[in-house]
């Protein structure tokens, strides 16, 4: 990707998690979904893809519309 693309989308999506909270919300995500494809729960379980999708991405639309930020501010 060239720099003025990343810029735009490091704007678009910032960086506002720290990494275990993206594994635990990337964990969490894949447990639902299996769990869900293994017929252990029901369909609500695909709502995994939400912490899955936001982990993956390192950044929580919510998180962002409260102005909250859990990333150490020299990696901000």
């Amino acid at each position: 990707m060239n720099d003025a693309l990343l810029k735009r989308l490091s704007a678009l999506y910032p960086v506002i998690e720290t990494v275990p909270a993206d594994l635990r919300r990337i964990g969490g995500g894949a447990a639902l979904i299996g769990l869900t494809l293994a017929g252990v729960i029901g369909p609500w379980g695909w709502f995994g893809l939400v912490p899955l999708a936001t982990g993956a991405l390192r950044t929580c639309p919510v998180y962002s519309m409260l102005g909250l930020n859990t990333c150490p501010a020299a990696t901000r």
